[in-house]
């Protein structure tokens, strides 16, 4: 006969911590002494003590479903993995998905709760009323917060997905469970076949430039996706940041002063930045852009502008710049071919008030610069007087930027100009990472790629 074991009277941290785990799960006080071996009396005298916490919010006799339970559950459903709501998928469309909360510990992805009200807030769910659909098991609500919340979890591609664990994530929801790919797959179908998807988006940037009070500053910038692929053949196209000519297609971004994004214009046959922002930025830009001056308010001061725009040297243009200012759009670039340089004595130091990293100093200068157009034979060359600001670097470059809004100062100027590199750190990290602030573009992005 084996001696029998002696329970414990000493309370250690793991043993405070399996108490308090064992607790949560809703076993009782004598039902964990049983099962660890610690004296019923030296838990309760922890618990009087205050070293040992058990929320009296978790009721020990309620059956609360833990991550194991539910997955034998899940396995379980003779429909598919996690298929609870068997009278409702068995409709056929009759009965819509059921939404319904339960009590539940060691959530997989409950963390992404935090983020719902967020997604909200920046209205992914405004005018999803347009792609409703008749006699669906899914509502259009729970497939946008689904694929929203797939996206939280970078999931690039809906084939991912399967990788996900479709019941944790629908429970999330207050579903069953996920849609599956096939289903995903088929309802963007039907969305972008009974809705214009593309004006669902301009939509969507319209109500965040209204919401966000924008400055009128839009930035404007090509992000090339290369294609790796053989089944199609796809247009070469110059990739900066490999120094070669690969197959690809071309997304012009527009985004704010902090590099969050408003739209994107998809080019697989790339134009070009000047012809982009002339055929297809601009025309959406003068009805979104909100607090744009009257036409009274341009007769008045020949100095005011509708927007600006600030763009890299590919935009550098001077016939472009001249329609620009027809249009009274202001305009922000570097210059190009820039070879002499200016004297040191005429750079002053100016505090910038950048508002992601506080105030940083700069030595700018500035002149008045007039560009003219090539000269051709039988037409007149023409011009046009932009302010031309200058940075020192502590390393002795000039870096020139032009523009022609005179509104601003000069230290205003440079801050727009370069920053600039938050809509680079968008392409770079947050296109790649998923983070919440892309989100709603990335759904909108699947949408219209489908």
């Amino acid at each position: 006969m084996l001696p029998r074991k002696k329970k414990s009277h000493v309370l250690t941290a793991e043993n405070i911590e399996e108490i308090q785990r064992l607790h949560f799960e809703g076993q009782s006080i004598k039902e964990i002494s049983e099962s660890t071996g610690i004296l019923y009396s030296t838990i309760k005298k922890g618990v009087r003590r205050g070293s040992i916490h058990l929320p009296a919010l978790v009721p020990t006799s309620s059956a609360i479903s833990t991550a194991s339970s539910r997955s034998e559950s899940d396995a379980q459903q003779q429909m598919g993995k996690a298929c609870c709501n068997v009278v409702e998928r068995a409709s056929l469309g009759g009965i819509s998905c059921p939404v319904a909360f339960e009590d539940a510990v060691d959530l997989q992805y409950g963390g992404l709760l935090v983020t719902l009200p967020a997604l909200i807030a920046c209205g992914l769910l405004n005018g999803v009323s347009r792609f409703d659909l008749s006699k669906v098991y899914y509502t259009t609500t729970q497939i946008f917060l689904s694929l929203a919340f797939m996206v939280m979890l970078r999931v690039k591609q809906l084939e991912q997905s399967k990788l996900l664990s479709c019941g944790e994530l629908g429970r999330c929801l207050g579903m069953d469970r996920t849609p599956c790919v096939q289903t995903l797959r088929q309802r963007l179908g039907d969305f972008a076949s009974v809705s214009d998807v593309g004006q669902w988006s301009l939509d969507m940037s319209r109500y965040w430039m209204s919401e966000e009070a924008i400055d009128g500053v839009l930035y404007v910038d090509g992000h090339v996706n290369i294609y790796y692929g053989k089944s199609v053949k796809m247009p070469e196209r110059y990739v900066s940041r490999m120094r070669l000519c690969m197959s690809g297609s071309t997304d012009y971004w527009v985004n704010n002063a902090i590099g969050q994004p408003y739209f994107v214009v998809y080019k697989t046959v790339n134009e070009g930045i000047i012809k982009t922002i002339t055929n297809e930025i601009i025309p959406e830009l003068d009805k979104a852009v909100p607090h744009q001056p009257s036409e009274q308010q341009l007769l008045e001061n020949p100095h005011l502008h509708r927007y600006m725009v600030v763009f890299d040297r590919e935009g550098y243009s001077v016939p472009f710049f001249l329609e620009l200012k027809e249009k009274r759009i202001a305009f922000c670039t570097y210059r190009k071919n820039v070879k002499d340089k200016w004297d040191i004595n005429e750079f002053s130091e100016y505090i910038v008030q950048e508002k992601s990293e506080g105030p940083v100093r700069m030595k700018l200068a500035e002149r008045a610069v007039y560009l003219t157009t090539k000269k051709e034979k039988g037409k007149p060359s023409r011009g046009i007087w932009v302010r031309e600001i200058r940075k020192l670097n502590p390393s002795g470059h000039q870096t020139s930027i032009i523009t022609t809004n005179f509104a601003l100062s000069i230290s205003d100027i440079g801050f727009y100009m370069f920053a600039r590199w938050c809509q680079e750190n968008y392409f770079k990290y947050a296109t790649q990472s998923f983070i919440s602030t892309s989100s709603i573009t990335m759904v909108s992005t699947t949408l219209s790629a489908t």
